[in-house]
């Protein structure tokens, strides 16, 4: 590829998938290496262009000795001469690897984009721009492939995701080398490039030249399966996103979806909660999805990598970060007849329910009603199921022989319930409507009288327990 058509496709590739529009302040990633400087160079020819403001920014990681030294100095002395500000940031990737767990390739590149969006937010800057190329590109997809991926894999490395942009993603290494020589621009070689330690290097020199020798053109063919893809991708993104509910997902609705759809209101969801979904794989999707197709499932939950579960509840499922899930009991459909048990705050509660006539007891003597581990319900009054679960916002009982609205937590205001114990409290509830607030206070509107045909008898104990592991989450 020529000097004159590879700067041509670059300026086609950032027009084609908006990756500026003009004005912009950019970060660029500067190594040294024949990427970061071809993307340099390549920006600071269109700078007038499209009124650009250029930052490069070279990240020095405490590795590599005096080889890092050098391409320290190299990137300096490159950006100086097309007239660039330049910044350096040094940091401690071995010892950042051994307190954090990590591997020194992972380290290295979290303190390495942590650089970036420190020099983003110091310069007031709007992009960072990163040097990823087509021989990038078809590496990403295969590794995904091989840990097990599904159409978001596939999809690869992003032209663009929030505020990173991959100008370089038209091209592959081969092409970048040719214009870097024909222009005669100097870089630097990481020497790290042919250790094979690491698995995208062992990709890169080991696979791809055998696929390439097999299958001429292999690499380009992955980029364009990614590319295409990624057109797939965004039309299922849109579409999930125009029906999702953040965190939640709506469980009749999630349903009626197609299968990519799912999938991306299971990812949609998850990454509200945590920032990137890489470790959670098809199989943790398939559970998910089958906690949700599952009627029995509710008040189950599953973990998920990232400290998150998956919690189900009758017609919703919510993903939440676990120390939510200790502090909130999953919304669980009461059995009637039969036992229902719940974990609520440490304690174990068991509730058992059976129906009854009105001619089984005395409906004149009440006093039953006094019991705080018996309640009788007017199940007449109970259209559909009814859920066990933790207070919210805008539950209301009835109350009072005219039925008179009142908000539950006006009501825990007048009882006296210490604000902090409120949202742990028990509520029998269909919708926004509580039928019993455990333990005394029965919506009025349920209450037994001589018109009831049936009546609901709720008993329950509770056991302290210590509290561990959900007792109804899946294996």
């Amino acid at each position: 590829m020529n000097q004159n058509r590879f700067e041509r496709d670059f300026i086609q590739y950032i027009k084609a998938h908006g990756l500026l529009t003009g004005g912009e302040r950019v970060i660029v990633g500067l190594s040294g290496g024949a990427d970061s400087v071809a993307l340099l160079t390549m920006l600071a020819k269109i700078r007038d262009k499209f009124e650009l403001s250029i930052v490069a920014v070279h990240v020095h990681h405490g590795i590599r000795g005096d080889e890092a030294d050098r391409d320290e100095i190299f990137s300096e002395d490159i950006a100086k001469k097309m007239n660039i500000e330049y910044v350096c940031k040094r940091c401690d990737a071995p010892g950042y690897a051994k307190e954090n767990g990590l591997t020194l390739e992972e380290a290295a590149r979290i303190l390495r984009y942590k650089s970036f969006d420190e020099v983003l937010s110091e310069k007031k800057a709007e992009l960072i721009a990163l040097a990823h190329h087509m021989d990038d590109q078809a590496e990403t997809v295969l590794m995904n492939i091989f840990r097990g991926t599904g159409p978001a894999g596939l999809a690869g490395i992003r032209p663009k995701s929030e505020n990173r942009i991959r100008p370089l993603l038209f091209a592959t290494k081969k092409e970048i080398l040719e214009y870097l020589s024909a222009a005669g621009i100097d870089h630097v070689e990481d020497s790290t490039n042919a250790c094979t330690e690491h698995t995208r290097n062992r990709i890169r020199n080991e696979i791809m030249p055998l696929a390439e020798e097999l299958y001429p053109g292999a690499g380009k063919h992955i980029a364009s399966l990614a590319e295409d893809m990624l057109g797939y991708r965004t039309l299922s993104e849109k579409k999930a996103k125009d029906i999702s509910h953040g965190n939640k997902i709506v469980i009749p609705e999630y349903l009626k979806q197609d299968g990519d759809i799912k999938h991306e209101l299971l990812k949609q969801a998850i990454e509200t909660v945590i920032p990137g979904t890489k470790d959670v794989s098809r199989k943790h999707y398939a559970e998910i999805d089958s906690l949700i197709s599952d009627k029995r499932a509710a008040g189950k939950r599953i973990s998920l990598p990232g400290h998150i579960s998956a919690v189900r509840s009758y017609d919703e499922l919510v993903i939440k970060k676990d120390e939510q899930c200790l502090s909130e009991m999953p919304e669980q459909i009461l059995n009637i007849p039969g036992e229902t048990v719940v974990e609520n705050r440490g304690e174990r509660v068991i509730f058992t329910t059976k129906i009854m006539k009105n001619d089984e007891f005395d409906t004149k003597n009440l006093k039953f009603e006094e019991k705080d581990y018996t309640k009788h319900i007017k199940y007449d009054r109970i259209d559909g199921s009814v859920v066990l679960r933790n207070p919210r916002e805008g539950d209301f009982l009835l109350i009072g022989p005219k039925e008179e609205k009142k908000l539950l937590s006006r009501y825990y205001i007048d009882s006296k319930v210490p604000r902090e114990d409120r949202p742990h409290k028990l509520v029998l509830a269909a919708g926004k409507q509580v039928i019993c607030a455990f333990p005394d206070r029965l919506n009025d509107a349920f209450r037994v009288d001589d018109d009831t045909k049936q009546i609901l008898e709720i008993k329950w104990t509770v056991e302290e327990v210590a509290y561990g592991r959900d007792h109804n989450q899946k294996d």
